[in-house]
């Protein structure tokens, strides 16, 4: 239990550096046209190839019933296999970062960052407990606001992350 508690950073600390690295790509001014066929062959092909062995290796060992509705949420949800979600949200992740990369190329300040982050956080999650009620919120990019936010974030102020990280460190 104390490994499980202490390592809960690793999925959003993962999402924050990829929306960072990602952003920067982007912020450069690189095509969409590039910048989706390199995510397609570095995320997506592995998650549909490594989704289909774990389901072929539980139907092979009678984990699984080719039960239709587990395919579609394996697929849909990147519950084929307990890590593939990790791949889903990124390709979620790269979907979302081409509609942020136009108000982050004006470059926003910090406190309008957290402001926008505050509100969209707080909107996901009512909406999630009033209407939606997704199973499974975890696999859904929207669940990691913070994280992108403050990727993106740094990747739109990367040429001033010294001055960024002493800022911060006073605090």
């Amino acid at each position: 239990a104390v490994p499980n508690r202490a390592l809960q950073f690793a999925v959003p600390a993962f999402i924050l550096l990829s929306a960072f690295l990602n952003m920067r790509g982007l912020l450069r001014g690189n095509p969409l046209r590039d910048y989706f066929r390199k995510r397609a062959l570095r995320a997506l092909w592995p998650y549909l190839l490594w989704t289909l062995i774990a389901l072929l290796i539980q139907y092979r060992f009678a984990l699984w019933n080719a039960d239709p509705d587990k395919l579609v949420t394996a697929f849909t949800w990147g519950k084929g296999y307990y890590h593939l979600y990790f791949l889903f949200v990124v390709l979620q992740l790269y979907l979302l970062l081409p509609l942020c990369a136009p108000w982050f190329r004006t470059r926003p300040s910090l406190s309008a960052t957290l402001l926008v982050t505050a509100v969209v956080t707080a909107v996901v999650y009512l909406l999630n407990r009033w209407f939606l009620h997704m199973r499974y919120p975890g696999s859904v990019i929207f669940w990691y606001v913070p994280s992108v936010m403050m990727g993106i974030w740094l990747a739109s102020h990367s040429d001033r992350l010294e001055a960024v990280r002493e800022q911060a460190r006073l605090w």
